[in-house]
């Protein structure tokens, strides 16, 4: 299982990151401009390739495909690979699962998403980490 600390919704993986690129990351996030959304997970399935349990949803809110598009956008345009497969919100649950889980649905989860966060992640003797390199808010949605 994943540490409830650990639990996180990923918008764009880099893969290793050299330090000098770090405050060009920092700028990217500055130039994203959303507004803070609501995502609701209401479906666990089970990742057969990587045996690995997601808690998701069947429909992405716009503000996050949006927010997806412009960052994938901007890192690509500052030399960063991104993935070209269409995003799904998830966030990983369990990982090296051994035994089979059906899809299902569950009592919706409402999250309020009002910040984005440049993370690096760790991987040693006591599994995978994760640190807060730095936030940023978005804006209120006022309408």
């Amino acid at each position: 299982m994943t540490d409830v600390e650990n639990l996180h919704l990923t918008l764009a993986f880099l893969g290793n990151v050299e330090n000098q690129q770090i405050a060009c990351l920092f700028d990217i996030a500055e130039r994203i401009c959303t507004v803070r959304f609501d995502l609701k997970l209401d479906l666990v399935i089970r990742k057969l390739q990587s045996n690995m349990i997601w808690l998701t949803t069947d429909q992405s809110p716009v503000e996050l495909i949006s927010l997806v598009d412009a960052l994938r956008l901007e890192l690509q345009a500052n030399g960063f690979r991104t993935d070209d497969r269409p995003f799904k919100a998830h966030i990983t649950l369990a990982r090296k699962l051994r035994s089979s889980v059906v899809p299902f649905g569950i009592r919706p989860i409402l999250w309020s998403i009002g910040a984005i966060s440049l993370i690096e992640s760790k991987n040693d003797v006591n599994g995978l980490s994760y640190l807060q390199l730095r936030s940023w808010s978005l804006a209120n949605n006022d309408t």
